[in-house]
């Protein structure tokens, strides 16, 4: 998941500090019909546009989730440093953008129980699978390895991959276009980018270490105060695990089986 740059940091806190001077900050009535959903794009399969149009994971989501609760959802784009404070600050009611539950942002905001396992994942030529495809192997290589500048992958590969030669690239898809070609052998991103990547078109060509580098969950956002808003939320998450609905929209998105991963 993309971190955010230090500037965003003061955002935050002015926010923040805004909404506790006006006592408990801004709360969102249970009676509204309206959701306003925060979401940053350029994040495939998760949140991103295409024709003009908002697509994803967290876009169907959401959609499956005004039908369920009777809603009318209104999309707000931003950029993704900016999504936290507009939550706490009232611009949105919920952020629903392939946010981790960190325990740093859990300091500002309430996550809902999550509803996707989303590590840092590796993703391998399938041809190289049968040599790489353990992680003590690929975290002891001498391997050129490729991540997207800016994100947390970045930060695995900058700690952990001591003997390896770090490659950054400005988007996913300039990373896996170097690990088709043979630049870098493995890339270091998303789980479900990595998953994306190898169930698609790229299924014989690529393939996804099934050990996660890192333990990351994605999860909603809301303000810490409105408890009843996300017992909402957490309660339509239950229910969807357990009648299958979480499933199916995230295998219609990341191929069989990703429900189970």
């Amino acid at each position: 998941m993309r971190f955010p740059p230090v500037a965003a940091a003061a955002v935050l806190a002015a926010a923040l500090a805004a909404s506790l001077a006006a006592g408990c900050g801004v709360t969102r009535s249970l009676t509204a019909t309206d959701l306003r959903v925060g979401v940053a794009t350029g994040f495939p399969p998760v949140v991103y546009e295409e024709g003009g149009e908002l697509r994803g994971l967290e876009i169907d989501l959401a959609r499956a989730l005004a039908a369920e609760l009777n809603l009318r959802i209104e999309f707000v784009r931003m950029e993704f440093p900016r999504l936290i404070p507009a939550l706490v600050r009232g611009d949105i009611d919920v952020v629903m953008s392939g946010m981790s539950a960190t325990a740093e942002r859990a300091r500002t905001v309430s996550f809902t129980r999550p509803w996707l396992r989303a590590g840092q994942r590796a993703l391998l030529r399938a041809v190289d699978a049968p040599g790489l495809g353990t992680l003590p192997r690929l975290l002891a290589a001498r391997s050129a390895v490729g991540f997207e500048a800016g994100t947390t992958g970045e930060m695995f590969c900058r700690a952990r991959l001591r003997n390896a030669r770090l490659l950054p690239f400005p988007t996913a898809e300039a990373g896996i276009a170097a690990l088709r070609a043979g630049d870098v052998d493995w890339f270091v991103h998303d789980a479900p980018t990595a998953w994306a990547a190898a169930s698609g078109p790229l299924a014989a060509e690529l393939a996804v270490l099934p050990e996660p580098l890192t333990e990351e969950h994605f999860a909603w956002a809301v303000r810490p105060w409105e408890d009843e808003l996300r017992e909402r939320l957490d309660a339509v998450l239950l229910e969807w695990e357990e009648d299958g609905t979480l499933r199916r929209i995230l295998e219609a998105r990341l191929g069989p089986g990703a429900g189970d991963r």
